[in-house]
């Protein structure tokens, strides 16, 4: 997971212009815009019924630029 999401996080400083955005920041957009994953639905394997966070690129994207046409 860890190269898909630094992939969405080079989206979001692309589609922001390249504006320098704190660690806090990034990390903020990334959880805003992504999704939940509920495991515990029809799946094979080990059951947890945990939530889990999806990053969403498009959701992420759409934050990012949100947020620094406010500021």
């Amino acid at each position: 997971a860890a190269p898909a999401v630094a992939g969405v996080a080079a989206l979001v400083y692309q589609a922001i212009g390249g504006r320098v955005l704190q660690p806090n920041d990034i990390s903020s957009v990334l959880l805003s815009g992504g999704t939940t994953n509920f495991d515990g639905d029809d799946e094979e394997g080990r059951v947890t019924r945990r939530i889990y966070a999806q990053v969403d690129a498009l959701g992420a994207v759409k934050i990012a630029l949100q947020r620094t046409q406010n500021t």
